[in-house]
């Protein structure tokens, strides 16, 4: 971990730019707000798929985990200084960009994983959602259960006294005590180490009076309207679950104690709607082995990482946008080999976190691997999506260039959604009905 890190890696396109500009994407990578780089894409690959094709990109490293996140009571220090970072990249792009061809008015952010969770805070916040002018989240949204934590004080606190801070009179001598140590001390532990958490630490944004002043539901509504791409994969969990050690051997214990930590606990007819929706995946009374329990928790850890944020952040950003803004998809196809080592570890193969990195991006997640003709057949249906969304605010273009045309999220089809595989479809229900029926739950 270096302090160094508050940089911008620019790529353009040769040719002279057209006089509006090139189009300007703005990559934010994913990691849990704790991990992770600028370059965790390829450059080549971004170059041969979408600089070749007159796209000006921009990717952007900002400071990380406690370094990022670090609070204290007092607010001696601002909080969620990752994403004032990203802010100032932000503004910088707006000033500088026409000088890499780029078209100042056309700025499309795209991020995957946290990093989507970032471009959903930047559309939010009153700070920045005029900023750009549309915007991508690959994975998952603000509206996650993890992506905003009020336990960020207690976990700062905690980590000044591991390094050896034990008393202060207040934030700023808190912050004066642990200037005066390395930043390499502030690393953080990855994977997790606790049970049914993401990333084993409460470090994430949190709300304040200026950056997030209000419940993200309420920001929703007030940010300024604008074109919005949601994804995810088909089957989350099969990676994010598998990473916390106290989710790869599930009995029916473990997956009642996982639901029960994701249904509120104020819920009314909480019990009963437990166990309608854990019936929705399999029947605990009945003899399971150890596939069927498997699956059935890596489909309850998709909901509960990744699904029911981004249904909650596409349905109610439908409500809020003007008609065809809102565009959502699950990502269904998988290459074996693109799991590179990690295959041999899965229980089964589904397109899992990240799977659609390769095809959008043109850049390995988890390992290398060459394209056969179904992958070739879905890499050139996601560079078409991704060039007509960049280009123009809709992924159907205006020529309808996809297989079948992408239908938007509505208020009367909140989970509507375009499934990529080689022979893609539309379909109204959202994995299965589970996010729509907890997200109802939740506002009784």
């Amino acid at each position: 971990m270096a302090e160094d890190c508050l940089t911008l890696n620019v790529f353009a396109p040769a040719e002279s730019a057209p006089s509006e500009g090139y189009p300007v994407l703005v990559l934010f990578h994913g990691g849990g707000f704790i991990i992770g780089h600028a370059q965790m894409y390829s450059t080549q690959g971004l170059a041969d798929v979408l600089v070749s094709k007159g796209v000006v990109i921009v990717s952007v490293q900002a400071r990380l985990g406690f370094l990022g996140y670090w609070r204290t009571a007092d607010n001696a220090c601002v909080p969620n200084l990752s994403h004032w970072d990203q802010i100032a990249a932000l503004k910088w792009i707006k000033k500088n960009i026409r000088a890499f061809g780029g078209n100042e008015d056309n700025i499309t952010l795209c991020g995957q994983s946290s990093g989507s969770s970032s471009v959903d805070l930047l559309h939010l916040s009153p700070i920045s959602t005029g900023l750009f002018h549309k915007y991508i989240a690959m994975g998952c949204s603000m509206s996650n259960w993890w992506a905003v934590d009020e336990k960020t004080v207690e976990s700062c606190e905690k980590k000044a006294r591991d390094l050896g801070v034990k008393q202060w009179k207040n934030g700023e001598d808190m912050l004066q005590q642990l200037r005066a140590l390395p930043a390499d001390k502030f690393k953080t532990e990855f994977p997790p180490t606790e049970k049914y958490t993401l990333m084993g630490i409460s470090i994430a944004p949190s709300f304040d009076n200026e950056l997030l002043p209000e419940p993200i539901s309420e920001l929703r509504k007030k940010a300024k309207p604008k074109p919005f791409m949601i994804g995810v994969g088909m089957n989350e969990g099969l990676a994010v679950g598998m990473m916390n050690e106290h989710l790869r051997n599930p009995n029916a214990t473990i997956i009642r104690e996982l639901v029960d930590t994701i249904f509120p606990k104020n819920m009314s007819q909480r019990d009963e709607r437990m166990e309608q929706y854990i019936k929705m995946f399999i029947d605990l009374s009945a003899e399971n082995d150890r596939t069927t329990l498997v699956r059935a928790l890596t489909e309850i850890a998709s909901d509960a990482m990744m699904n029911f944020g981004a249904y909650t952040a596409m349905s109610e950003a439908a409500k809020h946008q003007p008609p065809g803004t809102v565009f959502s998809y699950i990502f269904n196809h998988v290459n074996p080999e693109s799991w590179g080592p990690m295959a041999s570890q899965l229980p089964f193969m589904a397109a899992g976190h990240g799977a659609d990195i390769p095809y959008f991006l043109n850049s390995p997640f988890f390992g290398k691997f060459k394209f056969t003709e179904k992958d070739k057949k879905v890499a050139t249906m996601s560079n078409t999506v991704l060039l007509n969304f960049l280009r123009y605010g809709d992924p159907n273009g205006h020529r309808n260039d996809l297989p079948i045309r992408w239908e938007a999220t509505s208020a009367e089809h909140p989970g509507r959604h375009f499934m990529f595989q080689p022979d893609p479809i539309m379909s109204n229900i959202y994995y299965g009905g589970g996010p729509e029926l907890f997200t109802k739950w939740t506002r009784d």
